[in-house]
């Protein structure tokens, strides 16, 4: 079920960079959210994303304090086998995903 807003829908203003989040492949974003449970940081927005045998989970924490910037952990699995965290595995999954649920194009 999906409610209430985006996390793209506000530019943190203390930005000094007008960035508006960093994103970070992880293995284990449980293990990540918990970290950041302990210090303190809460989660923005969470969801999961489901498409040609791919499954993304995602996580926006509210790092802007800490950061200056909104941080994004990604982790990207194949059925329920989690994917390498590494430059090929991110552009090959960008290139197989673009014509489904990344729609986006791949920039190198």
């Amino acid at each position: 079920m999906v409610e209430g807003e985006s996390v793209h829908l506000n530019q943190p203003e203390e930005s000094p960079w007008r960035i508006h989040h960093l994103g970070f492949m992880v293995q284990d974003i449980d293990k990540r959210l918990d970290a950041c449970q302990k210090l303190g940081i809460g989660v923005l927005q969470r969801g999961t994303i489901r498409d040609i045998g791919f499954t993304v989970d995602y996580a926006y924490v509210d790092t802007v304090e800490q950061a200056g910037v909104v941080i994004e952990f990604i982790q990207w699995r194949l059925g329920a086998l989690p994917l390498p965290t590494n430059r090929l595995t991110f552009n090959i999954l960008c290139l197989a995903g673009s014509g489904s649920f990344l729609k986006g194009r791949v920039i190198k």
